[in-house]
């Protein structure tokens, strides 16, 4: 019942969005020319309905109509707007490859596509508080259950709580261990039981919460929900493994979990080398006179060279020279000492 309303309230959004697209453009013409139009000249007509057709295209590929369940309004708000921003662009290029940019007014043009980004955001702000208002009454809630007893778990259910974050409840806890646990004071039940509550009790989503020294349990997990239509998501705890630059790679054809991994290849590596040297050449010439000052202190007030040079290992161990300013000074250290 849930996903059909579901599909039912993302095809009178679509309906809507081209209907806006639509009436954004009937609305510019309106305030640019100042009068309500009789009949819009071709053109006008034209463009209207080929940015209606690329809205009804565009605005499902770029993931406008993703579910907002446990998201911020932010999130719909910058996809729809950056959505329709493409389809303005495209209608732009097109005026500009048929070289008919000059029958349109540009003042039109931009009364439009502000007027529809408006009219846009409005429609979201407004579904976005009536479906909040909605599930913090205790409608439209999809109901999950969570495997796991973790730390991750009790974040998973205080989120599922939280007012900000309505849209789930989570109906039940199951923990595959010998003792006794609960869950933000839910009483974990045996994992031998999850597949027929889940079938029993309509589940919408099964949120597997378990650390990698528990992962060999996913497949029991699985074969219990093989029958099953909820959505099954695992939720490893990689916040507990203190991951840098995480992320899944590709090697040997064979995906592969980043648990350390370096972002400095490919293009990433070009693009900070050139970003060292445009930023060192550009302080080294606004700290010029200070450097020179310096330089000039350290010769006046003792012998010796004004620069010290020692060796490093830099990246990827390779031994590199580096220069600074001489701070001690030069002497000869006698045989035997350290």
């Amino acid at each position: 019942m849930l996903r059909a309303y579901s599909a039912g309230f993302t095809a009178l959004s679509r309906v809507a969005d081209v209907v806006l697209v639509i009436g954004g453009g009937l609305l510019a013409y309106t305030l640019r020319f100042r009068r309500v139009p009789d009949a819009l000249p071709l053109s006008y007509v034209a463009v209207i309905v080929i940015a209606a057709l690329l809205a009804a295209l565009l605005f499902p590929l770029l993931g406008v109509y993703r579910s907002w369940r446990a998201r911020g309004l932010r999130a719909p708000v910058g996809q729809v707007l950056l959505s329709w921003a493409a389809v303005f662009a495209l209608i732009l290029l097109m005026l500009v490859l048929v070289k008919k940019n000059d029958l349109l007014s540009r003042a039109w043009m931009a009364l439009w596509f502000l007027s529809t980004a408006a009219a846009l955001l409005l429609l979201r702000v407004g579904l976005y508080m009536l479906l909040h208002a909605l599930r913090a009454r205790g409608y439209n809630l999809r109901k999950a259950v969570i495997v796991g007893c973790g730390a991750q778990a009790q974040a998973l259910l205080q989120r599922a709580r939280d007012p900000q974050w309505a849209g789930f409840e989570v109906a039940a806890v199951f923990d595959p261990g010998m003792d006794a646990c609960e869950v933000g004071g839910v009483a974990a039940q045996p994992l031998d039981g999850l597949g027929a509550y889940v079938a029993d009790n309509a589940i919408d989503e099964v949120w597997v919460s378990l650390p990698l020294a528990q992962s060999a349990l996913l497949e029991p997990v699985l074969a219990q929900l093989r029958n099953s239509t909820a959505n099954v998501r695992y939720v490893p705890d990689m916040l507990g493994l203190f991951l840098l630059n995480h992320g899944v790679t590709e090697v040997l054809d064979t995906p592969m979990l980043d648990l350390t991994a370096t972002p400095m290849q490919g293009f990433n590596r070009a693009l900070k080398r050139a970003e060292d040297v445009l930023l060192s050449l550009l302080i080294l010439l606004l700290v010029s006179p200070l450097l020179l000052t310096i330089a000039l202190a350290v010769k006046l007030t003792s012998r010796g060279p004004v620069l010290f040079r020692q060796k490093r290992h830099g990246w990827d161990g390779r031994e590199i020279e580096v220069w600074k300013f001489r701070s001690m000074r030069l002497h000869h250290e006698a045989p035997g000492v350290l």
